[in-house]
């Protein structure tokens, strides 16, 4: 009789913990709070990558080491970035990675303000000048 009691206090504990925790957690607005997504160049590869049936961060072995292609898919090898001065070296970059997987290489900038700048007219003279496919996605 006495095991009985105890488990019973017990659950009654257990359950007062948990309606604390509960009042707690929706008194502060921490219950239905949604994570934030951290809308960045990996994020955005995502999404594109997935739209033209590729898969993302696909690693190349050359005699040094290896190198990671953001996407890829039956076609083309893509060098991806946002509109930022981090982006200049995706030529380079989408070449090598064409070289090493005999694929056409791409490049794909993320505008983010919605302007055209210096570094996104840059990267799209040497890509026509050099026949690689370019492309601007805007993005929020």
């Amino acid at each position: 009789m006495s095991s009985v009691r105890v488990t019973y206090k017990i659950l009654l504990f257990l359950l007062f913990i948990l309606l604390v925790v509960f009042i707690y957690l929706k008194y502060t607005g921490n219950f239905y709070k949604k994570q934030s997504v951290t809308k960045n160049e990996n994020y955005y590869n995502a999404i594109f990558c997935e739209s033209i049936n590729g898969e993302t961060e696909t690693k190349h072995y050359y005699d040094d080491g290896f190198v990671i292609a953001d996407c890829e898919n039956d076609k083309y090898i893509i060098e991806a970035g946002l509109d930022k001065r981090s982006s200049l070296d995706s030529v380079q970059q989408a070449i090598f990675f064409s070289i090493l997987s005999k694929k056409k290489p791409m490049i794909v900038i993320y505008d983010t303000d919605g302007k055209k700048s210096k570094y996104e007219i840059q990267i799209e003279a040497v890509t026509k000048r050099l026949n690689i496919d370019f492309e601007i996605i805007k993005v929020d």
